[in-house]
Parts: C-alpha cells; sequence; structure tokens
C-alpha cells in the first residue's frame, strides 16, 4: 500500500541520514588524527633541526664513547655530569674533547636514556644486575635512580625496638641490646630479654616478605642458653596495634641460623617475638619479596 511505501521511505531517508552522519564523523576524526599526525611531525622535524646546532658533548666511559646534547647531560643539575660541565664553563675553561670516566660502560646507556626521556626500562634489567645499575647512578649522583634502587635493593633496617627488660646475671649484663646488634652471623651480639620474653622490632618502612633467618643470641654461652626463645610466637602488624600470628621460633636457632617459611606472603612493619621464658635474638634477617621490579 501506498502508506507502506511512505513508511519505508522515511526509515530509508533516516538510515541514510544516519550513514551520511557516521561519514562525516569518520572524516572528521581522519582528519583530526592526520593534523594530529602533522603536528608531531612538525615538532620532531624542528627539535632535529634545533638539536644540531646544540653543543654536543662526548663522553668516555671506560673506554666506549657516547654522544649526547648538552641539554640532556645538563638536565638533573644535581648530577655530576651537570656539575663538572657547569665548572668548566663557571671558571671560562673550554670543554674537553671527551670527559673520560674510568667506569663500565656496561650500564651507562640506561642512565643517558634516563636523562633523555625521564625514564628507564627497569624490566630489561636482571634482578643480580640491580646493584651494579644503582653504583652507578650513585656515582654520577643520578638521584632518581639512585633512590628508587636503593629502597628496592637494600636490606630491611631495624629503627627501634622494645623488650620485656634487660637480662642481668651475676651483674652482667646479657646482650649488647641496640638495633643494630641483629646483623652479625656469629650471633655474638644480640637483643636479650628477661622472662616472660617479648622483644618488638620496628623497621625503617613498611615490607614484603615470606620468610626470614634467626639465630639466638651466642655472645656469652656460659651465662646465657642459646636456644633461650624456641618456640616463641612470631607476630607481625603494621600498627603495633593489631598483631597476626605467622609462625615460631625453630627449636635450632640457638646452634645455627635457621629458616622461618610463612604459609603466605606477610606485608608488615612490625614483628613481635614472645616467649614464656627468657628470650635471646643474635641474628635477624628479612628477606624481601617486595624488590621485584
Amino acid at each position: 500500500t501506498m502508506s507502506n511505501i511512505k513508511s519505508n521511505l522515511s526509515n530509508l531517508r533516516s538510515k541514510l541520514k544516519d550513514i551520511q552522519i557516521s561519514l562525516e564523523e569518520t572524516t572528521s576524526t581522519t582528519k583530526t588524527i592526520k593534523e594530529e599526525i602533522e603536528k608531531n611531525l612538525e615538532e620532531k622535524v624542528e627539535n632535529l633541526i634545533k638539536a644540531q646546532s646544540e653543543q654536543i658533548i662526548s663522553l668516555n666511559i671506560g673506554g666506549k664513547i657516547f654522544n649526547s646534547k648538552k641539554s640532556v647531560l645538563t638536565k638533573d643539575k644535581d648530577s655530576l655530569l651537570a656539575v663538572l660541565i657547569s665548572e668548566y664553563e663557571n671558571s671560562n675553561l673550554p670543554l674537553p674533547k671527551d670527559f673520560f670516566f674510568d667506569r663500565s660502560p656496561q650500564f651507562f646507556n640506561y642512565l643517558l636514556d634516563y636523562l633523555r626521556h625521564g625514564k628507564i626500562d627497569y624490566i630489561s634489567i636482571k634482578a643480580d644486575q640491580l646493584l651494579d645499575l644503582y653504583e652507578e647512578a650513585e656515582f654520577y649522583e643520578i638521584s632518581d635512580i639512585r633512590d628508587f634502587l636503593y629502597n628496592k635493593i637494600k636490606d630491611p633496617e631495624v629503627a627501634s625496638f622494645k623488650f620485656t627488660g634487660e637480662y642481668i646475671h651475676d651483674g652482667i649484663l646479657i646482650g649488647t641490646n641496640q638495633k643494630n646488634s641483629l646483623k652479625g652471623s656469629k650471633m655474638d651480639k644480640g637483643i636479650c630479654s628477661t622472662g616472660p620474653g617479648n622483644i618488638e622490632l620496628e623497621f625503617d618502612c613498611e615490607y614484603e616478605f615470606d620468610k626470614i633467618d634467626i639465630g639466638g643470641y651466642r655472645g656469652n654461652i656460659k651465662k646465657w642458653y642459646p636456644g633461650n626463645g624456641a618456640g616463641a610466637k612470631i607476630f607481625s602488624s603494621n600498627n603495633a596495634k593489631d598483631w597476626k600470628v605467622i609462625g615460631k621460633i625453630p627449636s635450632a636457632f640457638g646452634k645455627k641460623i635457621s629458616e622461618v617459611t610463612f604459609k603466605e606472603k606477610v606485608s608488615a612493619k612490625y614483628l613481635k617475638f614472645t616467649s614464656n621464658s627468657f628470650l635471646g635474638i643474635g641474628y635477624l634477617k628479612v628477606n624481601r619479596t617486595d624488590n621485584e621490579l
């Protein structure tokens, strides 16, 4: 019928209009993309032209030559490179043909790329090479890389501790009872608590870990039994208020450094050890799992 034909024509006009609008939007989007590409290309060309007139400085790193723009090498104003170049200019001395640094060139590309682009591809670096990169960043005083890697590779440090109280035998204080007393593998220094023993450690920041290495105090075995604390409960916390039991001190920890593996990863700033009797710790190492990049 005529009414059906008119209805179909109306629907067709509506569809054609939608198609036209869609085409216009696509054309507009294509135009925008094209304009953006042209703009980026113009910026690249402009930067390249500018770079040709900029001073290029050569660096001899352990026999390998690296060339870069002065503006790149001086981007980090507090870095060794920027300070060195500034010293030459302030003294009105001509820059040498190349600056020689008796350092390994292996990781210098990473430092140079960071100065160029403000980022570094840590994923491409093997875990056992992070310390090498850290040492190079420290030497050249590139603080962003140095500080980032320091927080990734450093061992957790005991910032402070609390305990039940000193243990004194025949007038002799047992244990050194200092926050840095738990680092020696000989276990001849440490923290010793009278009973019932309670030693609470606060670390310099929150860490994630799945095991610890722990040893008893063996500094004065004539007056202190190294096994004091075997079987003590181990607690973790992030605020020193809410504590969770995560394990126990092994029975052999008085004879040798023993590993305690937890059932799940622990995220904590505090560790607490509680014993019904005396408690002494001569060595402690927290094995981080949050230092992966």
